[in-house]
């Protein structure tokens, strides 16, 4: 190898290229190494796409609610149109002192299109034995349509207007006993 002054100082003539350039040959790498990094970056990405695609249940040997963990669609509760459009309007009470319960139960009853206005612990100290919805102004039925949400007996909904709670429906009252109901742990 030669060395040849070039430019301010001495470059070896192995790395020069053509034109004489020696910076030309360090962006010649560079782009190539952009482009290997380019092409590995969307191969990944395709084989993540690939990843998310939805199994066939005919190839597991299940139907399609073991392969996506579905419940079984007589299960499913739909939610009709004016349901979205005239939410019943919950508030939620923690009478059970769990930490946490009444803002998982609200974050719950959002996702089946429920408007929570409000969650909290119950009024007082005292620990209430049973789970109960209070019907604060409309008709039972929206009670017992909450009711039917959680699972919880119909005679658990009790008729107790409340003029002070103009924008509230329902109360709900998780007591001791939330854990028998479709309810968050």
């Amino acid at each position: 190898m030669t060395q040849k002054r070039f430019g301010k100082g001495y470059v070896s003539s192995s790395i020069r290229n053509k034109s004489g350039n020696p910076r030309f040959n360090w962006v010649i790498l560079l782009l190539l190494l952009q482009s290997a990094l380019l092409i590995l970056v969307l191969i990944n990405q395709y084989k993540v796409f690939e990843l998310n695609e939805p199994v066939q249940a005919s190839s597991t040997g299940l139907n399609a609610e073991q392969v996506y963990d579905l419940p079984p669609a007589a299960e499913q509760e739909v939610i009709s149109p004016a349901e979205i459009v005239n939410p019943i309007r919950v508030e939620v009470l923690n009478g059970c002192r769990v930490a946490g319960l009444a803002r998982r139960t609200a974050d719950f009853l959002r996702n089946k299109a429920y408007d929570v206005r409000d969650f909290k612990n119950a009024p007082g100290r005292e620990v209430y034995p049973k789970t109960t919805i209070f019907v604060r102004c409309g008709d039972r039925e929206l009670g017992e349509k909450l009711a039917k949400t959680i699972a919880l007996p119909p005679e658990m909904v009790k008729m107790e207007p409340d003029s002070k709670l103009v924008d509230i429906d329902v109360s709900l009252l998780l007591g001791k006993d939330y854990k028998q109901y479709v309810l968050p742990r």
